[in-house]
């Protein structure tokens, strides 16, 4: 079965905590938490791609595929870490050699434009409040992009 590709959104107070972590040397994107995963269907293989929104910008902070999806629990006992992990349901791990943590990484707004998240009435594009100013509503939870979207993320990284 082919893999599916998601956006989850993270806060921007969630992105500064990340950018903190990665500044003290912890870069690796090999996790991240929430409680709407399975409701999006989100699965082994899947890919995540983490983003926010800063003063109508996306950013990408980099891609997770994910290998399994456990419990808080679970999640704390396989990192073990010093500043503990974001409280949420369900949690993704992702593969062995992970993505780094790219909290600077802004998507150009010519590819935010040519974005695309699946619905049940077919691609639906990204929300602008103004023109090449993202609306962050649009990016709010986790939501499944087109193969294409997703191929046009991952030239990014």
């Amino acid at each position: 079965m082919a893999s599916k590709y998601f956006t989850q959104y993270w806060t921007n107070d969630q992105w500064k905590l990340e950018t903190d972590h990665a500044n003290r040397g912890y870069t690796a994107l090999d996790h991240t938490a929430g409680n709407q995963f399975r409701k999006a269907g989100v699965g082994i293989g899947d890919v995540i791609f983490v983003v926010t929104v800063k003063k109508g910008q996306l950013f990408l902070g980099g891609k997770i595929v994910v290998t399994k999806l456990c419990s808080q629990s679970e999640a704390e006992n396989l990192f073990k870490t010093d500043f503990g992990l974001y409280q949420a349901n369900e949690h993704l791990i992702g593969s062995k050699n992970p993505d780094r943590f790219r909290p600077t990484l802004k998507v150009p707004v010519k590819i935010v434009e040519a974005l695309y998240f699946e619905s049940s009435d077919g691609p639906k594009p990204l929300k602008f409040k103004s023109q090449g100013v993202l609306d962050q509503q649009t990016l709010r939870g986790v939501r499944r992009l087109t193969p294409r979207s997703a191929e046009e993320l991952s030239k990014l990284l």
